[in-house]
């Protein structure tokens, strides 16, 4: 038989509580709240942890609701998305760290104002 990965055993039970969830989907709308790379498709597709999962912080204030490309850019290029806050050090508190919309779509998908954010 052959072992379980580890990333298989990371993914397999999702610590985030349905609360959390709904939370993320009602403040993004349904939209990606990065728009950071250029191909960004504009939906929320994926729930990315802006402090990394191991922490264990798994609070609404701590996801985004990404899609799968923005996603990937944020991760590929980590020095721009700790400064945009789509990432946050694991001794800074993602509730104090603010994120900002990237360039991208701006015109094809609604302005998440501070306070939804």
């Amino acid at each position: 038989m052959k072992p379980k990965s580890r990333l298989r055993r990371m993914y397999r039970d999702d610590p985030v509580t349905p609360t959390a969830k709904a939370e993320v989907l009602t403040r993004s709308r349904g939209y990606c709240e990065a728009r950071a790379a250029a191909d960004c498709t504009g939906h929320f597709e994926h729930r990315h942890h802006r402090q990394l999962r191991r922490h264990g912080d798994h609070r609404a204030v701590n996801l985004l609701g990404v899609c799968h490309r923005c996603h990937g850019y944020i991760h590929a290029h980590p020095a721009i998305s700790y400064v945009m806050g789509w990432l946050v050090k694991g001794h800074e508190d993602p509730a104090d760290i603010r994120f900002v919309l990237g360039p991208f779509i701006a015109s094809a998908v609604p302005t998440i104002t501070g306070s939804e954010a």
